[in-house]
Order: C-alpha cells, then structure tokens, then sequence
C-alpha cells in the first residue's frame, strides 16, 4: 500500500491548458559546469545529480535532464547514457535522451544525420588510419570523432600536412579508438 501511494504522489499533476509540475526536476550530469549552474539558478529547485545518484533518486513522474559531454580523453561519451535508459524505463521523463546525445556527441554520427537530412554541411571523410586517402582537396579541419572546445581541431593547408597531422594523431588513443574526422574547410564570412 505504502509503494502505490509513493506512485501516486510522484506522477505528474496537470496544471493547465498542458503545463504540468514535476515532483523532481534534475540536471544528470558530471560537472557542475556554468550552464549546469545557470539552470538551477534560473529554476529554483533544480539539482544536478551524479548519473548513480540519479538513478537511484528519481523515479516515475519526475524529469531528467541528461547533460553528459566528452569524455576528457575524446574517446566517447562520459558514463551514464545507461543510467539515463534505466531511468526512462522506470517511467521518468528524460530530456537529452541517450540517443541524442550520441547523436550530438558524436561528430560522425552528426554529419550522417545532416546529409540525410539534406543539410548542407561541409564534406566529410572518416579516417582510421593516416594512410587512408581523402576524397577532396586540402585546406581540411582534423578532429576527433568525439570532441568539444575545439580540442585536437587542426587546419591542415596542404596534403604533407594533413598526413603528418595523421601521423602524429595515430599515437593517441582516442584516434586508436574511433579514428578522425577529416572535413574540408568552409572559409569563414
């Protein structure tokens, strides 16, 4: 009885004409970053949770908001994309869903998406290693698969460059693990 009346209490209450108030609204989140920090100030009441914390505080009827970045090492998405599912699963309303932010995270995955969705954008090729040939002439920007702040962002201006760009970047591990993007440069207006 205890347990349905927790369930109760926790689902959303309608307020009006669709706005609806949430028991708990919380940032899932690593860092206490200035956005993470600027949400809750510009929503009293907002917490910034640790991915563990959040699955086990936050429960059916109560909202999520994934705020996962880069792993500092580029080599992918810091942990908690599962924690977020789980929480979805258990009937919490996830905002930043796992697979948006593989979608936004990773810059592949991005590029796909635009040219699918006939987005112009510049043309992209993925290298696995520096040998590999490039479908389009230099000037090229060199970056992570998975990057953010322009970390490891380089210009290449001709081909001996980009292939000792390659060269130097095959000995990091992000680039063992996902390789790199190779884009052609659109010249800034």
């Amino acid at each position: 009885i205890e347990r349905r009346v927790l369930r109760v209490e926790r689902r959303p209450k309608r307020l009006e004409a669709g706005v609806q108030d949430y028991r708990q609204v919380a940032i899932v989140a690593h860092h206490r970053t200035s956005t993470n920090l600027a949400l809750t100030v510009a929503r009293p009441g907002l917490r910034i949770l640790e991915p563990a914390t959040a699955a086990r505080t936050l429960g059916e009827g109560d909202v999520a908001i994934g705020r996962l970045d880069v792993s500092e090492g580029l080599d992918g998405i810091e942990t908690g994309l599962w924690e977020l599912a789980r929480l979805e699963g258990v009937g919490v309303r996830v905002l930043n869903r796992p697979r948006t932010l593989v979608a936004a995270h990773d810059k592949l995955a991005t590029s796909r998406a635009l040219g699918d969705a006939g987005v112009p954008h510049p043309r992209t090729a993925h290298v696995t290693s520096p040998s590999d040939s490039i479908p389009f002439e230099p000037p090229v920007v060199v970056k992570p698969r998975f990057g953010s702040w322009g970390q490891d962002v380089v210009l290449c201006h001709d081909a001996a460059a980009l292939r000792r760009h390659l060269a130097a970047m095959a000995e990091r591990p992000w680039f063992a693990s996902h390789g790199a993007l190779v884009q052609e440069l659109v010249p800034p207006r």
